[in-house]
């Protein structure tokens, strides 16, 4: 589908109550901006196994349908999804992977914007992916060295960024970044741009630090 509008796959690691401990996935959140048409929940009623490595196979339950704003929240044992919060702070929860390449002149020097960035960098490209997406201009970005995940701290570098299979568009360099940012008010998530956008990259849950 064009302008994005296609269904976003969100994979994420519930760390409460045993689960997740190491880091594996514990949720799969499907979302998509056009909605679910009735032949869409029944075949998502339908799964009730996926595949892992080693042809591992995997029990799945659905948990329900309903807009972002019911499933929003820090709380997974809850049925709440962070990466569906309302929130004014946003943090990076898997690698944001810009589209573009860094600009600069024939005589080597960096091509900057208005606002002194360098056109093309993951700042540059994450702003004006927001922009694209219908968010306001963050106040505030400032990057971030990784996330948490089976109480380690993971870098960004340690996450699979590229596509292995398919014939889609490939990222701008393949580099994961992660940013903190801060809206001027609080936005609906879910919060995701970038490359592997709707695979699970460049997601943000909410922040409350």
């Amino acid at each position: 589908m064009q302008g994005n509008r296609h269904a976003h796959v969100f994979c994420e690691c519930n760390n409460g109550l045993g689960k997740g401990i190491d880091g594996e996935i514990t949720h799969i959140t499907i979302y998509a901006p056009e909605g679910f048409e009735s032949e869409d929940q029944r075949a998502l009623q339908d799964l009730n196994k996926v595949w892992g490595g080693d042809d591992l196979e995997i029990r799945v339950i659905l948990l329900g349908f309903g807009q972002p704003q019911d499933f929003g929240g820090i709380d997974l044992e809850r049925g709440q999804c962070p990466l569906l919060a309302r929130s004014r702070t946003w943090i990076s929860r898997t690698p944001f992977i810009s589209t573009r390449h860094p600009k600069v002149t024939r005589a080597g020097a960096l091509k900057r914007d208005p606002s002194g960035l360098q056109i093309g960098c993951a700042e540059h490209d994450l702003l004006r992916l927001l922009e694209q997406a219908g968010l306001p201009r963050p106040e505030l970005v400032e990057k971030v060295a990784g996330t948490m995940l089976g109480g380690r701290n993971i870098p960004w570098h340690a996450f699979f960024r590229q596509r292995e299979t398919g014939k889609g568009r490939t990222a701008g360099n393949g580099t994961g970044y992660g940013f903190r940012i801060e809206f001027p008010e609080p936005v609906q998530g879910p919060v995701a741009v970038g490359y592997g956008a709707h695979f699970g990259m460049g997601g943000f849950v909410e922040c409350r630090i």
